[in-house]
């Protein structure tokens, strides 16, 4: 990234696919990794550029910025200033942290300014779904996010049916 140009990154967010495809070049990763790189870097510049500077020095690195953009983009946009000086006085010093203690860390300090910013873990209950989706060649692909009961449930009434129709 030291070679990106951060001035144009409007312009790269409105170009999507051509802009993803030479970032994916550029650093020899997918598509999908450029896109998210791309959304690190909007985050940095829109909402956290004084995180930005600090990571520009070196002295945070991608596993904290990927922390930190996560953890504040449910952040009141009137309080996310005051929270990226304050957020970059003290990130260096979290580096030794592990995973949880460095969001147990962030998010104190986004709940010192916006308590209603911070991201609340939701339920596996209501993650719960089954989803349907064709595909190319005629079939359908099921997914599913149910609790382990109504899991084998399902497994079991599908068995019953495949065995009728089947054959």
């Amino acid at each position: 990234w030291s070679h990106f140009d951060y001035r144009n990154l409007g312009i790269a967010h409105a170009t999507g696919g051509r802009t993803y495809a030479e970032i994916s070049a550029a650093l020899h990763i997918s598509r999908g990794r450029a896109s998210g790189q791309l959304e690190y870097a909007i985050a940095l510049r829109e909402q956290l550029p004084q995180v930005l500077g600090v990571f520009l020095t070196g002295a945070i690195d991608v596993r904290m910025v990927s922390a930190l953009v996560r953890r504040t983009s449910n952040v009141d946009d009137e309080v996310i200033a005051r929270l990226d000086g304050l957020l970059a006085k003290h990130v260096a010093t979290w580096m030794r942290m592990s995973g949880p203690k460095l969001v147990e860390r962030i998010d104190m300090w986004i709940a010192k300014l916006d308590p209603e910013g911070v991201r609340e873990p939701t339920s596996p209950r209501e993650e719960r779904g089954v989803d349907f989706q064709s595909t190319r060649s005629g079939m359908a692909q099921m997914w599913a996010r149910l609790t382990m009961a109504d899991g084998l449930a399902l497994d079991d009434r599908l068995d019953e049916v495949a065995a009728t129709v089947c054959r």
